[in-house]
């Protein structure tokens, strides 16, 4: 679109497909390899490799610094005392798969949502791009507010901007400079 390319990965389900919940019937973890294989050529096609700007959208955020939250490849079964919960947090296994991928291209950012709750992970020195993570969709939350996560290209800047639906407000924008 313009200046950016954009790129949809599905992160799959929340936990192992050993999980008994799934009862043998997902294949998250042969189908997160295909996509791999399938990011691999996407970044190298013309239109997307020559974009100023790539931004990756995904379901559950690649990343979190909570060392309490579920990564997504616990073993046995997703249950583990370490984490707060039995499903995934963030998913680790994509984030190992798709990081290199996505840094070699020059991503800057990356869109996900699956918590409720808006949240910023700015970039890091091993983890080059930031992370933002959608709200909603309670309307009178303490904890949270449903998002519209705008974005545009501004001179040779990417501009993100988090918008509040509920009190119709600009909560927070978040400037990327191109790769």
């Amino acid at each position: 679109m313009g200046d950016i390319a954009l790129i949809g990965l599905d992160t799959a389900e929340d936990q192992q497909d050993t999980n008994p919940l799934f009862a043998g019937l997902y294949n998250s973890q042969e189908y997160r390899k295909a996509q791999t294989e399938w990011l691999k050529h996407a970044l190298k096609q013309k239109d997307i490799a020559s974009a100023p700007h790539i931004v990756a959208f995904c379901h559950i955020p690649l990343f979190d610094d909570d060392p309490t939250h579920n990564p997504g490849d616990v073993a046995p079964a997703d249950k583990d005392p370490a984490y707060t919960k039995d499903f995934a947090l963030w998913q680790r296994t994509c984030a190992n798969m798709w990081t290199p991928l996505l840094q070699k291209a020059g991503c800057r950012v990356i869109i996900t949502a699956h918590m409720h709750k808006y949240r910023f992970d700015a970039p890091t020195g091993s983890r080059k791009w930031a992370q933002i993570v959608g709200g909603g969709p309670k309307i009178n939350s303490k904890n949270g507010f449903p998002t519209v996560i705008e974005g545009f290209t501004e001179g040779k800047e990417l501009v993100i901007r988090i918008h509040n639906v509920s009190q119709g407000t600009v909560v927070a924008e978040h400037r990327f400079t191109a790769k």
